[in-house]
């Protein structure tokens, strides 16, 4: 876990950068933190307990992988509280729930409605109080 903290360091500096850059040319960034169904958790689709499931590569399991995901998802919060840019804790907007899913990362169509109808009234309000739209 150690390199995942300090490889984040370096995301977030990523992250400010990417900031800098979009503000410099007149693009204001949003921030929406990563959702994942890996992570240690009880599948409610399924009762399975998602921590276990093997993730092929870097991470041992899901749980790992989640606890990995955190990280930088902090990160991030912590570069749009600093960078006052708006943020969406989007990993905390979505249940463990593998009917959203097609696989451990990546929503399905049911999963997309269910995300975009959860950040839709912060995101409506900031665009609504920010450029007077929506």
């Amino acid at each position: 876990m150690k390199e995942e903290i300090d490889l984040s360091q370096a995301y977030a500096k990523r992250l400010t950068e990417i900031a800098k850059i979009c503000r410099e040319n007149g693009i204001e960034p949003v921030f929406i933190s990563q959702a994942a169904l890996c992570k240690k958790a009880k599948d409610l689709a399924t009762g399975a307990d998602l921590g276990d499931i093997a993730v092929p590569g870097k991470f041992e399991n899901c749980e790992y992988f989640g606890k990995a995901l955190d990280i930088y998802n902090l990160k991030m919060k912590d570069v749009a509280q600093k960078e006052r840019i708006f943020f969406i804790d989007g990993a905390s907007l979505i249940p463990s729930d593998s009917s959203l899913y097609y696989d451990l990362f990546h929503f399905n169509d049911k999963g997309s409605e269910f995300f975009a109808e959860k950040i839709y009234p912060s995101f409506s309000a900031f665009l609504k109080n920010r450029y007077n739209i929506i």
